[in-house]
């Protein structure tokens, strides 16, 4: 059936961005090592780099008006998994996580029907120092925190979708012997 024919409605429900801010962070995060790889090293360990990029767990924020504004002061905490690249002893080269506890604070307009606050976070470090079981490392940090809020969004249906007819491989090998 055409689309000009039938267009049934198909209600689809969204996360949709209704404001978002980016900050650039440069400084250094400090955190512990786990999850060797190797497991079996040889100390002292040399920092090469740390890397991440995505979603970041929020683990708590807190808003607050700012009088005379729209805006508002969003306070939040957060955390992410980098990946410490290193060299020990031996020059053997490993991997590691540390888990960065993270906060910032930022104003940005938020809606009056309810919403939902999101982070993603993009790390990269070249200058660190171990001293096993803590890392230190002076990195560039951008947070991308977005305010999300429910959006219904309705499509039009074009009924059935007809497919082109197939013809089979086999039956033209066949047609070749007859």
């Amino acid at each position: 059936m055409p689309c000009d024919e039938n267009c049934g409605r198909i209600a689809v429900r969204v996360q949709k961005i209704f404001n978002g801010a980016s900050l650039l962070t440069h400084g250094v995060f400090t955190s512990s090592l786990g999850a060797l790889a190797p497991a079996a090293y040889t100390p002292p360990l040399t920092y090469v780099s740390a890397r991440y990029a995505g979603d970041a767990e929020i683990t708590s924020y807190r808003v607050s008006a700012v009088s005379g504004t729209s805006r508002s002061r969003l306070t939040i905490a957060f955390e992410y998994d980098v990946v410490v690249t290193y060299e020990d002893a031996a020059g053997a080269c490993g991997t590691a996580r540390a888990r960065v506890k993270d906060a910032a604070d930022i104003l940005i307009t938020l809606p009056a029907s309810p919403y939902t606050i999101s982070a993603s976070v993009d790390f990269a470090s070249a200058i660190g120092e171990i001293s096993f079981p803590n890392v230190d490392m002076t990195a560039c940090r951008r947070l991308a925190v977005k305010v999300l809020v429910p959006c219904d969004v309705i499509l039009c249906a074009c009924g059935s979708i007809a497919l082109p007819d197939a013809r089979s491989v086999e039956d033209e090998v066949c047609r070749l012997l007859v």
